[in-house]
């Protein structure tokens, strides 16, 4: 008979069998190709594939001792309660998934940093702060259940953290045995609290944590009530209630990376112009890249469920089915509009105070002379380039909504296939072979580009096609509301489009108006317009099955 320690060992493996043999097969295979692959240009191929299958090896370390599973009774995900009628001691119970977890973590970076990374790039304080992140990761996910998917927020917050804590002038001043002191006693105080929150939930009493649905809730208590006031219309209401469920969560990640993130980072780098740049980037960036993983979840009849049928609460409303796709559509208008009025209030306080951007003086100064020494030029391009992020923002989270609403899994979960192939094949193809792919392009632009400018077109007429199929069974006074806003924006990204081909033509001289074609024709597909119409017919199906 095993001893419990030894099962709950066994169990881990049972559930995570495949993703263990995947980490392993990463690791064996960037081993291999570290040692066996000649240069390219300088660099290995191993060396620019090391990060990409890095962070793919340690995310799956990650997911496999996150070791959570959902509790019905609560509504949460946590510690796997079905473990607590093992006979064995809850101090056993935390330590085996922690232990484990800190080893298997540790394995991976021994291998990575004996047979992969060159001798100059090894140190000692990735092992150890990789380690207190795996024991303060398995706490977050077990004692902040409450939370739901907003751990996300409190994991990446952490990494990142975690990640740059020998940036820190107050830290690296530190002797190294002291530092190495505090991440122990954190890692300990961590264990501390996941053990004492397991021992408390096992016996059935609740701790009693601050969380945020408390201090929303007593804030709520506080401020005057609505005394009866109803809402105008079901529309109000509907808004109101997907709000609260999902509209608040895009500005609440921009404002939270912005204030814990982004604003130390850029005070810590107030002297150096290039980082400043790259802050000015990552600002301006940030709030389309958070909307892309967000729409998968918004794209659904609710946000925070992990089913896609859609609820009796939300299936019953006194509205259509076109009425919750358009009262989506405006949330996500909302959404998008309060997260960039977020980053514009940190621009505006950023870029006079104690930005430095040395670096945008020699791009200006390009631009100056591309345009024969006119200024309004830079300004359009820059307003039309903020215009373009904030519309790729409002269509990342709806563009899946179609998918999202039609209640089929296979094919929403087939739709994330890209998430995952991107990063981990396109991202590092691209990297590999970058010398390669842009003298192969610049060489045989009179080849590919007539090709690319008719497959946009034909996916341009397909789009209006599937447009006039699809919004027939629409109400008009919709389309007189979404038409102009489509042709507005379209305007604006067709005249970047126009703009940015005059910075491509000194590149392609000969084929400049095919390059202006090919990205006025990508302008006019960014909007979503037939997905859109099909929402509402595929809503209808999701309802009434």
């Amino acid at each position: 008979m095993r001893s419990p320690v030894v099962t709950l060992a066994w169990d881990i493996w049972l559930r995570n069998r495949t993703l263990i043999q995947v980490a392993v097969a990463i690791v064996v295979f960037s081993c291999l190709l570290n040692a066996v692959v000649p240069e390219l240009g300088g660099k290995t191929v191993a060396e620019m594939l090391n990060f990409h299958l890095a962070v793919a090896a340690l995310l799956l370390v990650l997911s496999i001792f996150g070791y959570t599973e959902f509790n019905p009774q609560k509504g949460t995900t946590g510690f796997p309660n079905r473990l607590f009628v093992l006979p064995v001691t809850t101090v056993k119970l935390v330590a085996v998934p922690v232990v484990l977890g800190v080893a298997a973590l540790e394995l991976l970076i021994v291998a990575w940093t004996v047979f992969v990374l060159p001798p100059t790039e090894r140190s000692i304080w990735i092992a150890i702060q990789l380690g207190v992140y795996m024991v303060m990761y398995q706490t977050i996910l077990w004692t902040l259940g409450s939370l739901k998917s907003l751990r996300l927020l409190v994991v990446g917050l952490t990494g990142v953290v975690m990640i740059s804590l020998r940036i820190f002038p107050s830290i690296r001043r530190l002797p190294d045995t002291t530092a190495m002191g505090l991440l122990a006693g954190v890692a300990v105080a961590s264990f501390l609290i996941s053990w004492i929150y397991v021992a408390r939930e096992r016996s059935g009493a609740r701790l009693r944590l601050i969380s945020v649905n408390s201090i929303v809730a007593t804030a709520s208590d506080r401020m005057p009530a609505r005394q009866g006031k109803a809402f105008r219309s079901p529309h109000a209401a509907q808004f109101w209630f997907e709000w609260r469920r999902s509209g608040h969560v895009l500005p609440t990640l921009v404002c939270a990376l912005l204030v814990l993130v982004i604003g130390p980072l850029s005070w810590y780098l107030r002297d150096d112009g290039s980082g400043s740049f790259r802050v000015l980037v990552a600002v301006i960036l940030m709030p389309p890249m958070l909307a892309l993983p967000i729409g998968k979840a918004f794209s659904k009849a609710d946000f925070w469920s992990k089913e896609l049928s859609l609820s009796a609460f939300i299936a019953v409303r006194p509205l259509s089915t076109v009425d919750i796709v358009a009262v989506k559509l405006r949330v996500a208008a909302a959404s998008t509009a309060i997260s960039w009025l977020i980053v514009f209030t940190f621009l505006s306080l950023w870029l006079p105070l104690w930005a430095k951007l040395d670096s945008l003086v020699t791009l200006r100064g390009t631009l100056w002379m591309m345009y024969g020494h006119r200024l309004y030029p830079q300004y359009a391009i820059a307003a039309l380039l903020i215009i373009a992020s904030i519309l790729l923002t409002w269509r990342f989270l709806v563009g899946g909504m179609w998918l999202g609403l039609s209640g089929n899994t296979r094919v929403f979960a087939f739709s994330a296939f890209p998430y995952v192939v991107v990063p981990l094949l396109v991202v590092p193809g691209l990297l590999i072979f970058d010398e390669p792919i842009q003298s192969w392009l610049l060489e045989n632009t009179r080849q590919w580009l007539p090709v690319a400018v008719w497959i946009a077109a034909a996916g341009l007429v397909i789009k209006l096609w599937l447009a006039a199929f699809s919004w027939r069974a629409v109400p008009l006074k919709y389309l007189r509301q979404y038409l102009p806003l489509w042709l507005v924006g379209s305007a604006c990204l067709i005249a970047l489009a126009f703009l940015t081909g005059d910075v491509l033509a000194l590149v392609l001289p000969e084929d400049t108006y095919r390059v202006r074609n090919l990205l006025t024709l990508i302008g006019l597909q960014i909007i979503p317009l037939a997905r859109l119409g099909l929402a509402p017919s595929f809503l209808d199906k999701n309802r009434h099955r």
